[in-house]
């Protein structure tokens, strides 16, 4: 008999990891018209922005398969897709989408640009560079 791979649970624990992650992201997000001296609360909405390419796979199946949906419990998910990113970064800069999964270029460039107040890398998402960031 074969040793069994650990790959399909990997997969499967890093799936969970960036659930867990975007439930955390989603208590942490709050609209941009919300008073900044007021009590913090949940979020109702997670908009959520994404490459639609292989590289990308974990949003993808995220997605796909509803599983960012049920992990967020009753706080809604929107995504938008990007193609590349810098479109990406100046959509979370702007505070069009809380949350992107991106990969290492745009996201060091945007944290060292902006000295570290543009976004937080919370989890990374894949081996070999693609990381969640928030704003």
């Amino acid at each position: 008999m074969a040793p069994r791979t650990r790959k399909p649970i990997l997969r499967l624990l890093s799936v969970l990891a960036m659930c867990a992650g975007l439930a955390t992201v989603a208590t942490g997000c709050s609209s941009p018209a919300a008073d900044a001296a007021a009590t913090p609360s949940a979020a109702k909405q997670l908009r959520l922005g994404y490459f639609d390419n292989v590289t990308h796979a974990p949003a993808l199946i995220g997605v796909q398969e509803g599983l960012f949906r049920k992990s967020l419990g009753s706080v809604s998910l929107k995504t938008e897709q990007f193609n590349a990113g810098p479109a990406a970064i100046e959509a979370l800069s702007a505070g069009a989408i809380d949350a992107a999964f991106l990969g290492p270029s745009p996201a060091i460039n945007s944290f060292t640009a902006s000295g570290g107040a543009s976004l937080r890398v919370v989890a990374g998402a894949t081996n070999g560079g693609a990381a969640l960031v928030v704003r």
